[in-house]
């Protein structure tokens, strides 16, 4: 209590006491704003959906997850929050190298209207860090990162 009563009396606030519950109420007021934009922010982003697996278990649930794998074919789990609300999706799997995205792969996937839960095979026989991309049309619903690494 004493290291509090400290900081208090080296801004004046002892003999000022409606500074230190303006100041309480001014940084009250800037936390909630700032939370509050956090939350905007957070609520109006995509879909981080697509996690990458070893495969799928009965469910279709993701076994052996990861951001990090070696070079094969791996599952990609797509699971949005909100139905696809369309039958055909476009995956996009784009290598980044130095400077620049190339743009390795497209995969086309049939899907149910009312799903919100798919899975596919993402072939991955280069090292290095990708980025797949999931298209509704020209809309983003969701991403993924994923960094493949040479066992050699």
């Amino acid at each position: 209590m004493g290291i509090i009563k400290k900081i208090i009396s080296w801004g004046g606030f002892e003999t000022r006491p409606y500074i230190s519950a303006r100041a309480k109420s001014l940084v009250r007021n800037r936390l909630l704003l700032l939370i509050l934009i956090y939350l905007f922010i957070l609520g109006c982003s995509k879909d981080d959906g697509i996690r990458f697996c070893e495969g799928v278990d009965n469910d279709g649930t993701g076994v052996s997850c990861g951001k990090k794998f070696t070079t094969g074919d791996i599952t990609g789990v797509i699971n949005l929050k909100k139905p696809f609300e369309a039958e055909d999706l476009v995956l996009e799997i784009i290598r980044s190298e130095k400077n620049s995205k190339i743009t390795d792969k497209t995969i086309k996937l049939k899907v149910e209207r009312d799903k919100k839960k798919t899975n596919a095979t993402l072939p991955f026989y280069n090292s290095g860090n990708y980025k797949v991309e999931l298209f509704k049309e020209d809309d983003l619903l969701a991403e993924g990162s994923i960094e493949i690494i040479d066992t050699l």
